[in-house]
């Protein structure tokens, strides 16, 4: 067997292989996506988001204030509440996370 002709079917052997790996494994993007979609259905079906405004919500602009004042009205997970504007956009550390809150009063 000649030398180019053993390149050619090595190279379609290890074409072959990648085709195989790519088909049984999804490229990094898709599973990117893939645990993105599955982590919002799961916090859809524990409904974290109502349960944030069950807890939160209706208090949260008052957090700075009662941080300074009577910090046993504040929930142990919110370290720190911050009021950045009149617009009552609160900046609160939420379990060693920042979470920048803009409540709309109607």
């Amino acid at each position: 067997m000649n030398f180019n002709r053993l390149r050619g079917v090595v190279k379609r052997a290890i074409d072959t292989l990648k085709g195989d790996r790519e088909q049984n494994n999804p490229s990094e993007p898709s599973k990117v996506y893939e645990e993105v979609e599955r982590r919002k259905q799961r916090a859809e079906s524990l409904k974290i988001r109502e349960l944030f405004e069950e807890l939160y919500f209706h208090n949260i602009m008052y957090y700075p204030s009662w941080i300074q004042h009577s910090r046993a009205d504040v929930p142990l997970q919110v370290a720190s509440a911050t009021k950045l504007d009149e617009k009552e956009t609160i900046n609160l550390n939420l379990n060693n996370r920042q979470r920048l809150i803009h409540l709309n009063q109607v």
